[in-house]
């Protein structure tokens, strides 16, 4: 379980250190796609692998968010990258736009107010030649810390 409790914290101030580095800012994607997509076999393979192209880059922890506006169904992708050019050379890997099935449109994305944005900044890097404090905030919080 303390291990488990470990792992977490890890995690979570590595992900939030990620966000809170100042050389990188976010890029909103916007892509074309044809209004009866997919309409067959070919275009859904074309689709299959544009998805597992945008889960490669959530994995690299470059895409923040992805997803399309219900009223509408166009798609949206926030990335977070060093450059607005490295960031249009990542769209232009991606299988849907290098078989010219979409189109995207890349722009910087200033982000003037975030409700992630302060919590993120605030928390210390991760120094991993430092121990882990763990501190119980809630003393009546159901927690079992036993050894397995």
């Amino acid at each position: 379980m303390i291990q488990k409790i470990v792992i977490f914290v890890f995690l979570t101030l590595f992900a939030c250190d990620s966000y809170s580095d100042d050389s990188l800012s976010f890029y909103l994607v916007q892509y074309q796609i044809p209004e009866d997509w997919p309409a067959s076999y070919e275009q859904q393979q074309i689709e299959d692998k544009h998805i597992k192209y945008l889960e490669q880059l959530y994995n690299k922890e470059v895409l923040v968010m992805a997803g399309s506006i219900q009223e509408n169904g166009h798609r949206l992708v926030v990335l977070r990258d060093t450059s607005l050019e490295h960031a249009i050379q990542l769209v232009q890997l991606d299988p849907a736009i290098r078989s010219g099935s979409f189109g995207a449109k890349v722009n910087t994305w200033n982000v003037a107010l975030s409700s992630l944005w302060p919590k993120m900044k605030s928390l210390p890097r991760y120094d991993p030649t430092k121990p882990f404090i763990l501190e119980r905030l809630d003393p009546n919080a159901p927690i079992n810390l036993k050894k397995p």
